[in-house]
């Protein structure tokens, strides 16, 4: 179960083995079964595999981004220099840089008001503007959002994989806007404030940051899928509607999964060939899903201001759920049968790392006081059996439901002309001390939330507690209307 962590003792390399490694680290960056990690103007290459490595000096580097197969690692330093690694080797250097990304085939960058894209393996610039509302790297490409609204995909230097046969007919769910989108522009939007993008294979599903909802922090979404046409020149465009706030997505092998709306959220699973709905899951969501390889168990999380619980489901069964207060990070391991749950270090206690098998029963623990990072390296192997309790661990009674065949009454409502299905009220009772409060009091604590607010939408990182004064603006503001007629 190979593990890799950023305490406060350093880099722990294999942290459930027999030997962990532990090297002084300050931060670190893990791609494709490769790390470099950072301390004290060294840097350490490191193969997970084989355990190789080797170390380089640099100047006191401040931000580490790794490319999706580990080859091409960016450092950017405190004198405002870009440096690029391949592999280990000292590629190119930048100067006067803000921000940067990096994938497998391109560098992007900032530098006073201009944004440059470079192809890594010739070092040459293939594309050059002022700096864009938002970019957003794939494996091998980069999609732009432009001041004027518009979508621009830039192709990288690796062929593009060709499209497989397509049946994409209009549906409830999406309306097709293009059928030949071409890449100098992709989408005309009508607003936008910044862009998201997962790939696999030849799809693409391209989120867009349209506006704030005024109570909470999360972005209205405009969800878009993208499908490569045959030769790769051009897209396939859908545009899906009435999904709710959107928390998470991502792909499986024939499909690419939604998990939206009110709490507890709907896990929804759509056909990468017709883009239509196919499976869901319902009643066990909150926030974050994940999948085993074959697919016939999923993980599913709860971080942030929404309870802390973890669920698994297997062929339409919850077999574990149990609280997991604080969490942050819900991962399956490589065998696909024991799964992790990491608390971070912006809880003051308790920062540690639970392995557990899929009915819950805890089998590692790794406790420290404070936990930076966690990630799963090495390979895929072969799945664990392991007994089934004659008692499932679950916090209550749980009935069973479908993650097969597609109810077509919930899809009829879900995409009827009402709207989108009911929301449920979710907020949290008031506690009767937070009732003795002045109204200076609670107008502070709004206009601080405010700031922290403008911050998250700025894309500034903000603790878990910082976001859980984000999220409870709606009810200060209804606490401080009812307190100023009360004092009227």
């Amino acid at each position: 179960m190979p593990v890799v962590a950023l305490s406060e003792v350093g880099l722990i390399i294999d942290v459930f083995g027999a030997k962990p490694v532990v090297y002084k680290a300050t931060d670190y960056v893990t791609s494709s079964n490769r790390l470099v990690a950072y301390n004290n103007r060294m840097l350490r290459f490191i193969n997970l595999d084989s355990m190789e490595q080797s170390q380089v000096e640099i100047e006191k580097a401040i931000e580490l981004k790794m490319g999706p197969n580990g080859i091409y690692t960016a450092i950017k330093t405190q004198a405002e220099q870009l440096i690029i690694y391949k592999e280990n080797k000292n590629h190119s250097k930048i100067e006067n840089i803000d921000e940067f990304g990096i994938n497998n085939s391109l560098l992007y960058y900032t530098s006073n008001d201009k944004m440059i894209i470079l192809d890594l393996e010739s070092n040459r610039p293939i594309y050059k503007s002022k700096i864009p509302k938002s970019i957003s790297l794939l494996t091998n490409e980069a999609m732009i959002l432009s001041n004027e609204n518009k979508i621009i995909h830039i192709k990288g230097g690796t062929k593009m994989c060709e499209s497989g046969e397509l049946d994409i007919v209009e549906d409830k769910a999406f309306t097709v806007v293009n059928r030949e989108a071409t890449s100098e522009s992709l989408i005309q939007l009508e607003k936008a404030n910044k862009i998201r993008t997962h790939e696999s294979g030849n799809s693409i599903v391209l989120l867009v940051e349209t506006d704030y909802i005024s109570k909470t922090y999360f972005a209205e979404l405009d969800f878009y899928y993208l499908v490569r046409n045959s030769g790769g020149e051009s897209f396939t465009i859908l545009k899906y509607s009435k999904l709710g706030d959107i928390y998470d997505v991502g792909f499986l092998e024939s499909a690419f999964y939604v998990v939206s709306g009110a709490q507890p959220a709907r896990c929804m699973l759509y056909s990468t060939k017709t883009g239509k709905l196919i499976r869901r899951i319902r009643g066990a969501t909150r926030n974050c899903v994940d999948f085993t390889a074959n697919e016939k168990r999923v993980l599913c999380g709860a971080y942030g201001n929404l309870p802390g619980i973890s669920t698994v489901v297997e062929k339409g069964e919850i077999i574990c759920q149990f609280e997991s207060l604080g969490a942050s990070i819900f991962r399956w391991l490589n065998d696909d049968t024991h799964f992790l749950v990491a608390t971070m270090n912006y809880f003051k206690g308790q920062n540690k790392i639970d392995v557990f098998d899929c009915y819950g029963r805890c089998t590692e623990t790794m406790e420290c006081k404070s936990l930076y990072k966690v990630d799963v390296f090495g390979n895929k192997t072969k799945s664990v059996a392991v007994d089934r309790p004659k008692d499932l661990r679950l916090i209550e009674k749980t009935e069973s439901f479908d993650v097969g065949s597609l109810s077509m009454d919930l899809y009829n409502k879900m995409y009827s002309g009402n709207g989108e299905v009911e929301k449920k009220e979710t907020r949290p009772l008031k506690k009767e001390t937070e009732r003795s409060r002045t109204v200076e009091a609670v107008a502070m604590e709004i206009e601080e939330a405010k700031k922290l607010r403008k911050k998250m939408q700025d894309g500034a990182d903000l603790t878990v507690e910082e976001q859980n004064k984000v999220f409870g603006i709606g009810e200060l503001e209804e606490e401080l209307n009812s307190r100023m007629k009360g004092s009227s």
